[in-house]
């Protein structure tokens, strides 16, 4: 009977050692079935074949930890380093933990079947994230950055719809052609400012240039080419010495002025560079800008003072601009005025003060291309412009516009007549015009 007992004792002692491994067994093959769904739902979601699949599960399983011991392993800081795992989107940062349980080996193996079944439902979805990162790298975190819309072009798409069904107002032209700058047509006659016998063999000469010429010019110096008060001068130096030498570093110095009732001296001036050396009967042409404090409506008041200098010498000059020179157009952009223009300004002018009257001699207007050449010669003794007229001939119509006060001031030339008239309503401006123009008749006579 003891015998029989031991014998029993031994059998329960076994069938205790057998259940014991029986659950062991259970439980791992619970963990294999808690991992099997997550390497089906990565390869899945990533179109890897089951074969793949299959190849790389060994190496896929050493890189995931295990979740039975996910809170004691050493792995978890490693996962979690930033400069080790890679950024998630903002969407994987704020999914919620996944839920685990302790197990109990007490617990019977309905509740470890309950805890499968409830985890193949819930920790592939919430695993996959981690595991398609580590798996793919950038490629898994690529695919989900490009599916958001970018900011800048949702931006250009608001713009657009804010922009739609707007018309712009046609743009509005002039028929007119602007002109193109014409050195010889916007350009008054030269004249001299030193002469070779004063200048130790230099010759300089110099013109004023307008129209758009002169703004080309303004505006490479630096000056405003719109103001009346800028002045633009084409300076020519030319050597000619008695003798076969050469002259050097030609320049032109500012001399200083100060401002008074009677002037308006240069504010700022833009000279030329110094040339070093020029040969015999040789020659060279310069720009000189001046910008003067305010334009004048006086002959002769506003002036600027420099000093010509060579090796040979040095020539004080003055530059007194004529009031003919300085003379603005009559229409805005330098349009000419057409002969409605004239009539309607000259019937305002009817008065004793506003108009003067000049008479020239019999033989200076008797010339027969008088309607061909001498509106040529008044252009360049005057910056006024020409009034096309086809209704009377010999008569030549001129207008402009003082540079000062705006007024505007018209001009006839009158060939059966014998004499020229001036109107505006500056009695003094009147004087200094007419005494141009018949400076011109007369080179026009002896020509």
């Amino acid at each position: 009977e003891d015998e029989d007992s031991e014998e029993s004792s031994e059998e329960d002692e076994d069938s205790e050692e057998s259940s014991e491994e029986d659950e062991s067994e259970e439980s791992d093959e619970s963990e294999e079935d808690l991992l099997h769904p997550m390497k089906q739902s990565v390869a899945k979601s990533n179109g890897f074949p089951n074969t793949v699949m299959n190849q790389t599960s060994a190496q896929s399983a050493s890189l995931l930890p295990d979740p039975l011991s996910i809170q004691s392993s050493s792995l978890l800081p490693e996962l979690l380093n930033p400069s080790t795992v890679q950024s998630f989107p903002a969407s994987m940062q704020s999914a919620p933990k996944p839920k685990q349980k302790i197990f109990d080996d007490t617990s019977d193996s309905d509740s470890s079947d309950d805890y499968s079944d409830e985890t193949e439902d819930e920790q592939p979805v919430q695993k996959s994230s981690l595991e398609t990162n580590l798996l793919l790298g950038d490629s898994a975190m690529d695919m989900f950055s490009s599916s958001k819309p970018s900011p800048q072009k949702s931006n250009l798409n608001a713009l657009a719809n804010d922009l739609s069904g707007l018309v712009m107002t046609p743009l509005v032209v002039s028929n007119e052609e602007p002109l193109s700058p014409d050195l010889e047509r916007d350009s008054s006659a030269w004249f001299q400012m030193v002469r070779p016998e004063l200048g130790g063999g230099l010759s300089v000469k110099a013109r004023y240039l307008r129209g758009p010429t002169k703004e080309r010019e303004a505006h490479l110096l630096g000056l405003d080419p719109t103001s009346p008060a800028t002045i633009c001068l084409q300076v020519r130096y030319q050597n000619k010495r008695t003798d076969m030498g050469a002259l050097r570093r030609v320049r032109i110095v500012q001399r200083s002025i100060s401002s008074s009732g009677n002037w308006v001296s240069a504010k700022r001036m833009a000279l030329p560079p110094e040339l070093s050396a020029l040969e015999k009967n040789k020659s060279s042409t310069v720009t000189l800008g001046m910008s003067f404090f305010s334009a004048a409506d006086r002959d002769g008041s506003i002036i600027a003072k420099v000093e010509i200098k060579c090796d040979r010498g040095t020539t004080a000059v003055e530059i007194r601009p004529p009031l003919v020179e300085i003379l603005a157009s009559l229409k805005e952009g330098g349009k000419k005025p057409t002969i409605q223009d004239f009539q309607a300004g000259i019937g305002k002018l009817k008065g004793i003060h506003q108009q003067i009257t000049g008479r020239l001699d019999k033989g200076a207007l008797t010339r027969n291309d008088f309607n061909e050449k001498l509106p040529g010669i008044l252009m360049k003794h005057v910056n006024m412009a020409i009034v096309d007229n086809t209704s009377e001939l010999n008569k030549i119509y001129l207008a402009a516009r003082l540079p000062l006060s705006n007024n505007p001031v018209f001009a006839v030339v009158s060939k059966p007549e014998g004499k020229v008239t001036v109107y505006s309503d500056n009695t003094i401006a009147n004087n200094s015009i007419i005494e141009s123009l018949k400076k011109a008749i007369v080179a026009f006579s002896k020509a």
